[in-house]
């Protein structure tokens, strides 16, 4: 037996992304939604998966939100959010600012020395007026 379409293809993607972000599952807002009363996540980008153009939210799955308690990780996962949400507002500089402090306070989460990369990129060379904050993800 196999299984194909559109929901596999993509959930295969989210998985073979885990790499570039240093995580061990990805999930998509649809997913999100169902499980975030449940779960405890964390935000992680806006992605067009390889072969598709249309970007997708996404996060990474922590654990059980009753079995959540550690504070270096609640103050890793609010400081990332936070400079997430200032790096969709292309608010680089500001960004950069917290995505550096999160990767000296927090060296094994890859995510904040992915996005310093990110920031200063678009801080020499700005993406378009009509940006979204989609990442298009070059690789499979």
């Amino acid at each position: 037996y196999t299984i194909i379409g559109d929901h596999v293809n993509a959930t295969s993607r989210l998985e073979s992304i885990n790499k570039v972000y240093g995580t061990s599952i990805i999930i998509s807002r649809p997913i999100w939604e169902k499980v975030h009363e449940v779960m405890f996540t964390r935000r992680l980008d806006l992605v067009a998966v390889k072969g598709k153009s249309r970007p997708i939210e996404i996060y990474e799955l922590l654990g059980h939100r009753e079995e959540i308690s550690d504070e270096t990780l609640l103050a890793s996962v609010s400081l990332h959010e936070k400079a997430l949400d200032l790096y969709l507002e292309k608010n680089f500089q500001e960004a950069l600012f917290h995505f550096r402090k999160g990767a000296a306070d927090y060296p094994t989460m890859a995510t904040f020395a992915l996005f310093v990369e990110r920031c200063e990129s678009f801080l020499k060379a700005p993406p378009p007026p009509d940006w979204k904050g989609e990442w298009i993800m070059k690789s499979k």
